[in-house]
């Protein structure tokens, strides 16, 4: 008879077969900022009625089921698919994320003003990471929060959004955040990052939703 695995084990297994492919493995920073989240996690767990901040949201129910991190999708929607989501008469940049992860070829981010970024958290995480060391979790990274921690270990793509000094952006940023239906119990573990230098300005829009 196999032993049953408490949530927390089955994280941790989770993550050593993923670590590798997570979007930053190569850089040292990322790889112990992901470990010492689990480690978190695995010490804390998710957060109960006996924490002040949750004494009044009850999140066993979450805490008994066991979640799986969703792969990447294997169907890419064709763009007509996308017209039920988008605002109407909206001049807008547009990102697009499939299942958490960034889908260029339905993205829409169109001329930007010198040095605004607007993309997917995995590609700077990978091309330019030391830029993110200071950023990555500053605001975010509640070592008490057990949601805030599982996704700092698993985080795998998101808004990526730099907006240099005194820059303002003239359309809003729509991202529009689309899940396949990755089966039951598959969790999407979405990172974002807003950084706006002094004086800077951006409209930015979030939709959630399901195909």
């Amino acid at each position: 008879m196999s032993a049953v695995m408490e949530p927390g084990e089955h994280y941790c297994v989770d993550f050593e077969r993923l670590r590798g492919k997570l979007p930053g493995a190569r850089t040292p920073w990322v790889r112990r900022r992901r470990e010492a989240a689990l480690a978190r996690f695995v010490e804390r767990g998710f957060p109960t009625t006996r924490d002040e901040a949750w004494k009044y949201t009850d999140a066993s129910a979450i805490a008994r089921r066991v979640f799986a991190p969703a792969p990447a999708a294997t169907l890419v929607p064709a763009p007509q698919a996308l017209e039920l989501f988008r605002i109407e008469g909206l001049d807008c940049h547009r990102l697009v994320f499939l299942d958490g992860r960034l889908a260029p070829e339905l993205s829409d981010v169109g001329a930007l003003p010198p040095g605004v970024i607007a993309g997917g958290l995995a590609r700077i995480l990978e091309e330019a990471p030391d830029s993110l060391e200071d950023r990555l979790g500053c605001c975010a990274g509640d070592e008490d929060n057990g949601f805030a921690v599982l996704n700092t270990a698993f985080m795998t793509d998101g808004i990526y959004l730099y907006l240099p000094a005194g820059v303002a952006l003239d359309r809003p940023v729509h991202v529009l955040h689309l899940s396949t239906g990755a089966g039951d119990g598959a969790v999407i573990h979405t990172r974002n990052l807003v950084v706006a230098e002094a004086g800077s300005r951006a409209v930015l829009i979030e939709t959630y939703a399901g195909l």
